[in-house]
């Protein structure tokens, strides 16, 4: 390699190495990921429960006897009990390109250490050394070492900060059954209207057939009443053997 061809050689590494040293900062990244691990299950009951109306009835000739009662409903929650981390992380994606870099611009410098060794004497050789070490050997090394550093500062770190509880089921259960209580007001559906049979005794009440005008379900050609308790529908009465009076 003459001097002229090292010199045009060395006029581009040199703006190579000065686009490098412009990003010569590697900037690192941090972030932070949470971390659930599971510990066991938890089943519990909740101590609020609400309360669902509910009937049955007997036909005996013209008499319905129907039994009101308040079905009892609880809430039951599994729940999923974990351990939560932190996971910190700290990562400088570049620096691995800079060693690359580095190793490549210093390999740069075996030309003209060959050159100082092999072919030239003197001040030639001199020259040949200083551009192989200074531009070529130093900087390489250099970024190299950097890229090297800014790697070994790289880490993840994994604390414990807590728990948590997560609810991952939930069901609805019977728990009980009560009678109505005696101010509660029953009512029935007629063709004609809202009935009010009063306030049921023991949870109990009867329904006089041949009193009422039950509703008609003409598709189906059913009979039956709706029976209310508090203004709020519970249920339907079928009347499969009704027979149709005259003015029905």
């Amino acid at each position: 390699m003459n001097y002229k061809t090292q010199a045009h050689f060395t006029k581009y590494i040199l703006v190579f190495f000065l686009v490098i040293s412009n990003f010569s900062c590697i900037r690192s990244r941090s972030w932070s990921t949470p971390e659930y691990k599971h510990l066991y299950y938890e089943v519990s009951i909740s101590p609020k429960y609400t309360y669902k109306p509910e009937f049955s009835y007997t036909i005996n000739k013209n008499t319905i006897d129907v039994t009101l009662k308040k079905i009892k409903i609880c809430k039951k929650s599994q729940t999923d009990v974990e351990r939560i981390y932190l996971i910190e992380n700290t990562k400088s994606p570049r620096a691995k390109y800079y060693t690359v870099l580095g190793f490549i611009l210093s390999s740069f410098a075996i030309p003209s250490y060959y050159m100082g060794f092999f072919k030239s004497k003197g001040t030639s050789r001199t020259i040949n050394f200083a551009v192989g070490t200074g531009i070529f050997l130093v900087p390489g090394l250099s970024l190299a070492g950097y890229g090297i550093y800014k790697k070994s500062k790289e880490f993840t770190k994994k604390e414990e900060v807590g728990m948590n509880r997560r609810i991952i089921k939930s069901s609805t259960f019977k728990c009980g059954e009560e009678q109505v209580d005696k101010n509660q007001q029953v009512e029935i559906l007629t063709k004609f209207g809202f009935k009010n049979l009063g306030s049921p005794i023991n949870g109990k009440i009867s329904i006089n057939i041949n009193n009422i005008y039950p509703l008609h379900n003409e598709t189906n050609n059913v009979f039956y009443l709706e029976i209310y308790l508090n203004k709020k529908k519970v249920g339907t009465i079928k009347l499969r053997n009704y027979k149709n009076k005259q003015d029905f």
